[in-house]
């Protein structure tokens, strides 16, 4: 048995470390239901219970104003995100008095988040969902751009549309990104929300879900077995 795991794990294509990096991976993360994020959070479009999607949550409300900047919520056994709000200004009500706290985000100027996760070459799924008030005029949709660390490009997958907040107060808005990165990798993401100048638009919410989509050990084991094969068959042709 020893012989042959090790002549699995010599195949070239590597697919024995690919079933085992992905075994480890889902064996040591532990879920958590997205409802206990907060209320009125956006789930993501995939099951959160599912043990071959490794998972990331985190939250940030931006209703201390004296941690504006910490996650309200964060279920990530890869470290602590981060969030920048570079020249972005903190006020701790709405623009019109009928909010908790958020950044007035003019234009360009971005809100930067860092968000650990696996650094594994596995694809991965990103949902986004932004809580927000536009300007009465001048105001545009916010913007939301991932790169990875290690340089692999978050490509949008969705074209959602604002809706009103259910049961929130007049004007306030909420859009769901979905990306997916070709990598499971630690990521960059930043909003901005372009409009005319001088227009500041207001950010009131922030989440954030990940998921790794890793083989099923079934799958796995069968890619495992036909790199194995494959090795096999490379073996003896050269020896005709």
């Amino acid at each position: 048995m020893n012989r042959f795991f090790r002549r699995v794990a010599q195949c070239s294509a590597s697919p024995a470390r690919i079933l085992f990096s992905a075994l480890a991976l889902a064996l040591t993360t532990v879920l958590v239901p997205v409802s206990n994020a907060g209320a009125g959070v956006v789930p993501p479009p995939w099951a959160t219970s599912d043990p071959n999607s490794p998972q990331t949550q985190q939250l940030w409300t931006f209703n201390n104003p004296a941690a504006p900047t910490v996650p309200d919520f964060v279920q990530n056994p890869n470290g602590n995100p981060t969030f920048n709000p570079t020249n972005a200004q903190y006020l701790p009500t709405g623009p019109f008095g009928n909010s908790s706290g958020g950044w007035g985000l003019p234009g360009t100027t971005p809100l930067s988040f860092v968000i650990p996760n696996y650094n594994q070459q596995f694809r991965k799924e990103i949902w986004v969902v932004i809580k927000f008030f536009l300007p009465p005029t001048g105001g545009g949709v916010p913007v939301v751009n991932i790169l990875g660390l290690d340089g692999s490009p978050g490509v949008q997958i969705n074209t959602p549309t604002p809706s009103p907040v259910p049961g929130g107060p007049p004007g306030l808005l909420e859009i769901g990104y979905l990306f997916t990165m070709p990598t499971c990798w630690t990521f960059e993401m930043n909003i901005t929300a372009p409009g005319q100048p001088g227009a500041i638009g207001f950010i009131d919410q922030v989440y954030v879900a990940t998921r790794c989509i890793i083989p099923s050990p079934g799958t796995g084991a069968m890619l495992a077995l036909s790199g194995l094969t494959l090795a096999s068959r490379r073996r003896r042709s050269t020896t005709h």
